[in-house]
């Protein structure tokens, strides 16, 4: 590259109108938003049970610390059955690639759920990693695919 090159894509670059600042408020705001509607759907696949008293389900305050967003308070969802407990605990919304993480914490395995999608309110706004490599592969969030986690994740 030519100095003339460099001084003409500088010059371009400077004409360019700078990106909108990112609101981080709004986007912790619409990250808690999400959390308690990934929950309510989780809820809604487990009602069956949770009715029955197989599983109990509660929340606990748990403090997320990010970049840009700073402390803040988040609930983590606990699944409780028999003498096993599965957490799902919030990870942050400052992800790369995606607007959210939540990892789900069992006692033999951890798996990671995904917020890549809408404003949280689907299951299909959420997605469980199954692999990283050698290319990232993602299952929507399901009855089945949420099975299959907490198969996973719990001791066998």
């Amino acid at each position: 590259m030519s100095n003339s090159d460099l001084q003409d894509f500088l010059r371009e670059k400077s004409k360019q109108q700078p990106s909108k600042p990112i609101d981080w408020n709004a986007k912790k705001v619409s990250w808690e938003k999400a959390l308690n509607k990934l929950y309510l759907q989780l809820e809604a696949f487990l009602g069956n049970l949770i009715s029955e008293k197989v599983l109990v389900i509660s929340r606990r305050p748990v403090t997320v610390q990010e970049d840009y967003l700073g402390s803040y308070q988040v609930d983590q969802l606990v699944l409780s059955v028999g003498s096993e407990q599965v957490v799902f605990a919030p990870k942050g919304a400052t992800i790369v690639g995606a607007s959210g993480r939540v990892d789900v914490l069992g006692q033999a395995f951890t798996r990671t759920l995904l917020w890549v999608n809408g404003d949280g309110s689907n299951p299909s706004d959420w997605s469980f990693i199954v692999s990283r490599s050698p290319k990232l592969k993602l299952v929507m969030l399901s009855q089945d695919s949420l099975l299959d986690v907490l198969k996973d994740t719990m001791a066998q």
